[in-house]
């Protein structure tokens, strides 16, 4: 399955959660190298889409190696905490192609809240 494809397959889900969460600041499917597979943005954010994957994907890959330093085990969500917002960059598989998921939600939101939300997404481009 080529990139088009996989895009096809993953703005719906995404769009789909943007319109059911004006919350919502960014949500981001990249590759793992960083290239842009869905985006959308919410109506307070100025996100780039290129810019929040490679962003994404780098961070990513550098808490990945960070935490093979302390630990054996597989990093699989990166949480992004401040005073305006919050957000978590995590693993996710899209027709069994390894993606990097990331989304930001106003300070309203609870980590918990949009942990939850990332992982029921993360459910639905797995099952895609």
């Amino acid at each position: 399955m080529d990139i088009t494809q996989l895009s096809n397959l993953a703005q719906p889900i995404l769009e789909d959660f943007a319109r059911a969460h004006s919350d919502l600041l960014y949500s981001n499917l990249a590759t793992e190298d960083g290239f842009v597979l869905g985006h959308v943005i919410g109506h307070r954010s100025q996100a780039e889409s290129d810019k929040v994957s490679a962003l994404a994907s780098t961070l990513f890959s550098l808490a990945e190696s960070s935490s093979e330093d302390v630990s054996a085990d597989r990093l699989n969500v990166l949480i992004m905490d401040s005073r305006n917002s919050c957000g978590v960059v995590m693993r996710s598989a899209l027709r069994s192609k390894p993606v990097i998921l990331s989304m930001a939600m106003d300070g309203t939101v609870s980590l918990g809240h949009i942990l939850y939300h990332a992982n029921r997404i993360a459910e639905q481009l797995r099952s895609s």
